[in-house]
This record gives structure tokens, sequence and C-alpha cells, in this order.
């Protein structure tokens, strides 16, 4: 089973909305830089469900013209954002008639890209990535790219990680796509101290032994972080450790301004199920004005224990 660690083919949903035009970009420059091939795929809900279904030939004629309006529109937008391509509009247009967020996920089952772009969520765009990105995940194994403003080069890529085989399997994407666009990496580890429990144990014991077995905990932390970003092949890749406290999510949204990409997995460490985007993934998406790369993550593996 593939496991789209390449990003070789790229499915991107444009509304036809000014901010869904970004997304459409994003999908142009990995092709430039990685040779992807792209598919666009614009959907428009011209069928009003107050109508009646189409059947006769009057209203067969009706959704026939506004489907030929709603690809004419689609051609004459995609048109003014290839003019500095090689490509023709119809080399990459994908028209079909519905609700944008269903047809995407069912586009994604059906061509099972490596990676779907879309714009941001429903209030700032008609592609909900919230529910859209669950959906495919759940239903589909492609990766999902939200651009949640104007498109920028990608010269610096967070990569935040848990230290789980997931987190660095999300690396994996991270290393092909700094080696085709010249970019850094920055491989992010929040250490979030531990949480004592009101137990009589906990009661008795003094402030001392606390500060203690916290500050083991955190030097044993920081020392696995160490130890596994050392073994890493970074295939030539600039790359820079980072190793912070707090809380995984707000560590990464805030790390992440200073970056031109997020690049996380869906899950790790925390348990969370396969079939749902995980809190932290999600959080770091609603909340962070960077784009970010969640990777879809094939299977739960541990690389190391919970020590």
């Amino acid at each position: 089973m593939a496991d789209h660690t390449t990003l070789d083919r790229i499915l991107v949903g444009y509304d036809g909305q000014d901010r869904s035009v970004p997304a459409v970009q994003v999908a142009l420059e990995l092709r430039r830089a990685l040779g992807s091939k792209v598919e666009i795929l614009y959907v428009s809900d011209i069928r009003d469900p107050a109508l009646p279904s189409p059947g006769h030939d009057a209203l067969e004629h009706l959704w026939e013209e506004e489907e030929r309006a709603a690809r004419d529109h689609a051609r004459e937008r995609l048109a003014s954002i290839l003019t500095r391509s090689d490509l023709s509009v119809d080399e990459l247009l994908h028209l079909d008639i519905g609700s944008p967020p269903q047809i995407l996920v069912e586009r994604t089952q059906e061509s099972d890209p490596d990676l779907v772009v879309i714009g941001p969520h429903a209030k700032r765009g008609r592609f909900d990535f919230g529910s859209t990105a669950r959906a495919i995940m759940h239903r589909a194994k492609s990766n999902v790219w939200v651009q949640p403003g104007p498109f920028q080069p990608v010269k610096r890529i967070l990569v935040p990680t848990d230290l789980s085989e997931h987190s660095l399997h999300a690396l994996d994407v991270a290393l092909g796509l700094a080696k085709g666009l010249k970019a850094e990496i920055t491989l992010l580890h929040a250490y979030v101290p531990p949480v004592f429990s009101y137990s009589s144990q906990a009661i008795e014991a003094d402030a001392a032994t606390m500060v203690e077995v916290i500050e083991a905990d955190r030097s044993n932390d920081r020392a696995s972080f160490e130890r596994v970003q050392a073994k890493l092949d970074w295939q030539g890749v600039a790359h820079v450790p980072l190793w912070l406290e707090g809380d995984a999510g707000e560590v990464a949204v805030e790390q992440g301004a200073e970056h031109d990409l997020v690049v996380l997995g869906t899950h790790g460490r925390t348990g969370l199920s396969a079939a749902l985007l995980g809190n932290v993934a999600y959080g770091v998406i609603r909340d962070s004005e960077t784009p970010v790369l969640a990777v879809r993550l094939p299977r739960r593996r541990w690389l190391l224990g919970s020590g």
C-alpha cells in the first residue's frame, strides 16, 4: 500500500473564489519543483435542491447550460493564473457539480492523490478544512495542505515531532519537499512536564522531590530528542534542531509564524484514532497563519518507548 511519502500527484480544491487561488499557486509551484502531476477540481453547486431533478428535456437543457457556464467561468479564472505556466487549463481542469467538500472527498477517494491542497476553513472560504480534512483522512490516504493566505515561496519548514515513528514519517515528506524547494528544516520537539495526580503518594511527596522528578524527566526527554535527531538521515538538507518546553500545539503555532510551512503528522503518542485528524494537528491548522501540511500516517508503531 502506498504511503504517499512523495508528492507525485496533487489534487487542488478550487471553488472559483479569490481565497482559493493561492492553493492553485501552491500546486503549480510543487509541480515546478518536484515534477508533480496536478489536477484542479472545480466544483460548482449550481443545482438548486429546491428544483426538481433533471429528467425532462427542458430541465436537461437547463442543467447543460448551467454546467457550460460554470466551466467557462472556471476556464477564464484559471487561465489568468496560468499565464506564466506552460500548461493549458484543459490539461488541469476537472469540473463537477455538487457540494464542494463532498465532491472533493469523493474525488480524493477515486483518484487517491498523494496530496490535496485546499484554501482556508469555512470562515474564509467554502472548503471547510476542519470537516473536509477529517473526511479525507478518514476515507482516503492522502496528505492535506491548507493554504490560509497568499502564496509565498517556501524556504523554511517547521516539522514538529513527538519522537514517534509517525511524526518522523512526516519528516520524510518534509525532506522531499525541502530538497525540491531548496528549503531548510527546523525539527521541533515540545516538552510537556508531567502532571501529578492528587494521590496519597503525591500529597506526601515534598516540593523538592517533585522538582527533582520533573527535572529528571525533562533531562531524559531532551536527551531522547538529541539522540533521535542525531541518528536521522538528513539527505543533505540544511536543518536545525529545536527543543522547547510548552504545549505542543501552542509552541508549533508560535514557531510556525517564523517559518513558511508547518509539516506535521496527524497522530502520535497521544493515542488519537487514525480515523480522525488529531487534536494537536487540528488546533495548529485552525490557529496558524502559516500554511500547514498534515501528513496522513499509514500505521501505528512506536519508534521509542514511553521512557
